[in-house]
């Protein structure tokens, strides 16, 4: 309900975003998840459009718009744009980024993205130390491998995205300090590893990624191409 009503609102949005709350919190690794911020969403609508007066490095800095496990959007705006990237969040080599990706080309595309808290989902968050810090990881990597992306494929925006880059690395490295003085929530060590996954995917992540979805779509079409062949050579035609 809380969607179709935004939507009567905002009949021109192309997505939307929701709140996301933790379905748990059992662990102290779900507690260090919500105490370092969670998802980090606000209780209030806001409309995302094409400029952000507030924030100069948006939308490159499309991750406050939302996440991906709260989303919807126009399906023919979907199929305007060519839908998700297969380069993001693929799995275990890059399991992320595609949120950001589809947000970002919404906004490029002149399109609205609506934040709607109303929209409330639960996420299960992860359970131990060991899962949480990997999800670290690769958040990291995942928002280095989207802005390296936007840096090749929109060289208007690449100061923005530079800016954004060094901002975000600093950002890093003042939160380390601080767990390392006790003012941080989080380990030392997960702050670490989202600072390597942010290095790693900075240093061609999205190329590897692309290059793991054509030989993906290569593998396929040629499977697809040798069961029909054997199905008409068992046909007879």
């Amino acid at each position: 309900m809380a969607l179709y009503a935004s939507w009567t609102v905002h009949p021109d949005a192309g997505a939307w975003t929701g709140q996301v709350l933790p379905y748990e919190l059992e662990t102290e690794a779900q507690v260090l998840f919500e105490q370092r911020g969670g998802f980090r969403r606000e209780f209030e609508p806001v409309r995302f459009g094409s400029v952000l007066a507030s924030n100069p490095l948006y939308p490159s800095s499309i991750g406050i718009c939302g996440t991906g496990c709260n989303m919807a959007f126009r399906r023919d705006l979907l199929l305007k744009l060519n839908g998700f990237d297969e380069s993001l969040d693929t799995g275990k080599p890059l399991p992320g980024g595609g949120d950001h990706d589809i947000f970002y080309r919404v906004i490029r595309a002149n399109y609205p993205l609506i934040y709607e808290p109303g929209c409330l989902v639960f996420h299960q968050h992860r359970r131990t130390h060991t899962q949480l810090q990997h999800q670290y990881w690769t958040w990291g990597l995942a928002i280095m491998a989207f802005l390296s992306k936007c840096y090749q494929q929109h060289p208007e925006t690449r100061s923005q995205v530079r800016a954004l880059i060094k901002w975000w690395f600093w950002d890093e490295l003042r939160q380390v300090i601080a767990s390392s003085l006790g003012k941080h929530p989080l380990p030392v060590r997960m702050l670490l590893a989202e600072l390597w996954g942010g290095v790693q995917g900075l240093c061609g992540e999205y190329e590897r990624s692309q290059a793991r979805s054509a030989q993906i779509r290569q593998q396929h079409a040629l499977e697809t191409t040798m069961k029909t062949t054997l199905e008409t050579s068992s046909t007879g035609v």
